[in-house]
């Protein structure tokens, strides 16, 4: 994978609290969510800068209805 996948999934650890029996405890997670819509992001706008015209906007929005990916 390229240097880009990589800073981006840096991006998606998060540390989560929970308290256990012996007090609180942190625990780290990855938000595969957050990741997917990175990516999803990513690409919609990679999709405007190499296509002409009004067509890339319409590409773009395309990439984030087909996967549920909000502004």
């Amino acid at each position: 994978m390229n240097h880009r996948i990589h800073e981006i999934a840096d991006d998606c650890w998060k540390d989560t609290f929970h308290f256990g029996p012996d007090g609180p405890e942190t625990y780290t997670e990855f938000d595969y969510e957050k990741f997917a819509g990175l990516i999803v992001r990513e690409c919609a706008e990679i999709s405007k800068n190499y296509a002409g015209g009004s067509m890339p906007l319409s590409i773009a929005l395309a990439i984030k209805k087909h996967f549920g990916v909000k502004e």
